[in-house]
């Protein structure tokens, strides 16, 4: 048999660029600033009554949180100092819309009253005492980038509160809004529980 020549088969591979990860929903930029209020007490309440007014003037503690995923179980409030019913509370921080488009908030499990602003403007007014529900605000477009919220929260009348902020956006159905790369799991598909 006859040998053939070695032939030499170089060939060249072009640098491509890495394929990107499909965006996903970034979340919270930094911790939250928490504000707790002590409130007036209101005898025999109305379902659908606006909360007591002032509704934040007597501050108990102010500090900071990492999420908006909360059930306070029968008599225990966030702080001792609160009581169980007839608190209030006020979260402050930026998040980051990871692309141009609409989005939209929810209130989510809220029990009793809850208000959201984002970048300055109410996106949803459940300002109100009543049972547990859910409250959507309508589509908000937003730029890609960091935004300013402020959701403020009441605790009426009876053991037990709650509250999720959640989000949809370009992509992505509603999850919770928190911090981006963080994931917790619990046998309670509803709720962080915040003893």
């Amino acid at each position: 048999s006859q040998w053939q020549p070695l032939v030499d088969h170089r060939f060249t591979v072009e640098a491509t660029a890495p394929v990107e990860p499909p965006l996903l929903s970034r979340g919270f930029l930094g911790p939250l600033t928490a504000e707790y209020f002590d409130g007036p007490d209101v005898d025999n309440p109305q379902p659908n009554q606006t909360p007591p007014q002032p509704s934040f003037k007597d501050p108990v503690a102010t500090r900071e949180e990492r999420t908006l995923d909360y059930l306070w179980k029968g008599s225990r409030p966030p702080l001792p100092e609160l009581g169980s019913e007839y608190w209030s509370a006020r979260w402050q921080g930026s998040f980051d819309a990871p692309q141009e488009g609409e989005y939209t908030f929810a209130l989510q499990q809220l029990d009793d009253a809850g208000k959201l602003t984002v970048d300055g403007a109410l996106a949803v007014d459940a300002w109100r005492i009543q049972p547990m529900a859910d409250h959507e605000s309508a589509p908000i477009r937003l730029s890609r980038g960091k935004h300013a919220f402020t959701l403020e929260y009441h605790q009426g009348p009876g053991p037990g509160a709650s509250l999720r902020l959640a989000w949809k956006g370009p992509g992505f159905e509603y999850k919770p809004l928190a911090f981006e790369g963080e994931a917790e799991y619990f046998d309670d598909p509803n709720h962080l529980q915040y003893e």
